[in-house]
C-alpha cells in the first residue's frame, strides 16, 4: 500500500491545513493519506497596543495577491467567505 504524508510546521502547518482536502481528493483510494500539521494556528486577534488586527490584514492582502481569481484550496472556506 502506498502512503503519502503532508506535513509542515508554523506557516507550513497553516499550509497543511489549507491543502489537506485538495491533496486527499487527488490521491488514489488505495493510498493511505496522512495530514500532520504542526503549530499552524495563528491567533486572529486585535493587538492590544496598536488596536489593529495585523494578522487578518496581512492574510487578506496575501489572498488578494495570490488567489484573487481562484480562491484558496480549501473549498469550505471559500464558500463561507465569498468576499
Amino acid at each position: 500500500m502506498t502512503q503519502l504524508v503532508l506535513t509542515g510546521e508554523s506557516a507550513g502547518g497553516l499550509a497543511t491545513f489549507h491543502w489537506t482536502n485538495y491533496f486527499q481528493s487527488n490521491v488514489s483510494p488505495t493510498t493511505k493519506f496522512w495530514s500532520i500539521p504542526d503549530s499552524g494556528v495563528f491567533i486572529d486577534a486585535t493587538n492590544i497596543l496598536t488596536k489593529v488586527n495585523s494578522y487578518r490584514i496581512w492574510f487578506q492582502s496575501l489572498l488578494k495577491l495570490s488567489n484573487e481569481e481562484t480562491g484558496t484550496p480549501n473549498s469550505p472556506c471559500n464558500e463561507a467567505n465569498k468576499n
